[in-house]
């Protein structure tokens, strides 16, 4: 759907990425949302939603060095950052459970 999106939109904004990387994580095709989150940190890069999902997709894929990267970028962005917080808009507890536990295992709170 976000493909179809983009494609229908001649101006599709930037963070349009973020979601079809969303997507990519949430039908386990992490290898797949490397780019479109890549993508979209690059052009809004103080867009915290793409490097947390970032860090996801990396854990996911047993990329920690990248994953701890991010983690950086996402306390330069917010130094108050917690991971428990974050997860909150997440209904799913297995999923809660699963992205809290990648994003302290990259380092952040």
């Amino acid at each position: 759907m976000m493909k179809k999106t983009m494609r229908l939109n001649p101006y599709p904004e930037d963070w349009y990425q973020a979601f079809l990387g969303l997507a990519y994580i949430f039908t386990e095709r992490h290898e797949e949302a490397f780019t479109p989150l890549k993508k979209c940190s690059d052009r809004i890069p103080d867009y915290i939603f793409c490097h947390v999902h970032l860090i996801f997709a990396y854990m996911e894929a047993g990329r920690e060095a990248e994953a701890r990267a991010e983690a950086k970028e996402v306390l330069r962005i917010n130094p108050n950052f917690s991971s428990d917080s974050w997860v909150l808009a997440y209904k799913d507890p297995a999923v809660r459970k699963r992205m809290v536990s990648h994003l302290q295992k990259a380092g952040l709170p």
